[in-house]
């Protein structure tokens, strides 16, 4: 089984700041996934009763955050 470890010197501030931002990783990806949820929700559901602009507005922010995760060749298939 392949095995993969990362390993950071601590006692050294930039590689202490990249060991947070590798433990925090999946904690950015379950945001990222519950936000896009609630986004297509919105727009598919419109729970809140918004008005047809604003749910314009939703679809957009939308399309942008799935662009930018298209651009960092990040996907939302990554979880279980």
């Amino acid at each position: 089984m392949p095995i993969a470890t990362l390993q950071y010197d601590l006692s050294e501030p930039d590689e202490a700041q990249y060991a947070s931002i590798a433990f925090q990783s999946v904690d950015w990806v379950i945001t990222i996934v519950e936000y896009d949820g609630w986004l297509r929700d919105a727009i598919k559901h419109n729970p809140d009763g918004w008005s047809d602009s604003q749910l314009k507005a939703i679809e957009a922010a939308r399309e942008i955050l799935i662009g930018i995760m298209q651009d960092s060749n990040l996907t939302t298939d990554v979880l279980p």
